[in-house]
């Protein structure tokens, strides 16, 4: 493994100090999540329905798929980096989480790819570094969002592609109708929405689709495609998953049956991306940009 991450690389912004304010959690707290193993795997249909939408957009995008370099930002315990390695077998991968402990765990599954601890608003890369970067679920986290796209742009090359995944923050979402009934509906910090309760309380703010569209294009990329996927179906089967697992412990009598449970859960919920992707009211957007 190239450059572990427990050394800097030339150039590289200091690491986080534990305890440093990070989203709604102190860096402990980050640190105690992925310890728990939260983003070692695709634990609920959430997770894994979001990654079948990305492996579905990525496959079938000629632009994204690369023999150069990709750069994973915030992966956590580096759950993506399989696909990213599946579907680019020539490319050098770089992973990046403001977690050691996700980097620890990251790197000891992913020998393959290099990793560096950092935040994503100070990327420790020299600029034209990189031919694809992702990053899934992780702007809505940062305390500068913009700095975040700023650096994602210097880090690209020319005509380079970044696939950018993250709420949405669009009215009229099973989420923003449950928070705007319970009159939880606020302002995110630095735009978009929260949802009260019902909301992440890792989550800084959900953008709206103009709103994170507009940004990206201030910070100098094009908007290729914007994805959006509802959560409609995907409620449903969580609350389904959660009410049979709740009774019995399925995986414990048959692996086989778990597996075949989940598939036939994610299926129903993949109606929200194959259904309802063409309704303003998503749940998640999948934005692909191109570094002008």
């Amino acid at each position: 493994m190239r450059g572990p991450f427990s050394r800097r690389p030339s150039g590289a912004v200091p690491t986080p100090e534990r305890g440093s304010d990070r989203g709604g959690l102190l860096q402990t707290d980050y640190e105690a999540y992925h310890a728990a193993g939260r983003t070692s795997e695709f634990g609920d249909v959430y997770e894994r329905v979001r990654h079948r939408t990305v492996r579905h957009i990525v496959s079938r995008d000629p632009l994204l798929p690369t023999d150069g370099r990709l750069l994973d930002i915030g992966a956590g315990e580096g759950r993506y980096v399989p696909l990213w390695r599946a579907l680019n077998p020539d490319a050098e991968l770089v992973v990046t989480d403001v977690s050691a402990t996700a980097l620890e765990s990251s790197s000891h599954r992913h020998p393959y790819a290099e990793h560096v601890r950092c935040e994503a608003e100070d990327l420790p890369f020299p600029d034209c570094s990189f031919d694809v970067i992702t990053s899934i679920e992780v702007i809505e986290h940062v305390r500068r969002p913009v700095h975040m796209l700023l650096e994602c742009h210097r880090t690209l090359k020319p005509g380079g592609q970044m696939l950018l995944s993250t709420p949405c923050g669009n009215a009229g979402s099973a989420l923003w109708w449950r928070a705007a009934l319970k009159r939880q509906l606020s302002a995110g910090v630095g735009g978009g929405v929260r949802y009260g309760d019902a909301d992440d309380p890792t989550h800084l703010r959900a953008y709206r689709r103009h709103e994170l569209e507009t940004l990206c294009c201030a910070a100098g990329f094009v908007v290729r495609k914007t994805f959006l996927s509802a959560h409609f179906f995907t409620d449903v089967a969580e609350r389904i998953e959660l009410e049979v697992k709740g009774r019995v412990d399925i995986r414990r009598r048959s692996e086989q049956a778990d597996r075949a449970f989940a598939a036939a859960l994610d299926a129903l919920a993949m109606l929200d991306f194959w259904v309802l992707r063409r309704l303003p009211t998503g749940g998640t957007q999948i934005l692909v940009l191109t570094r002008i």
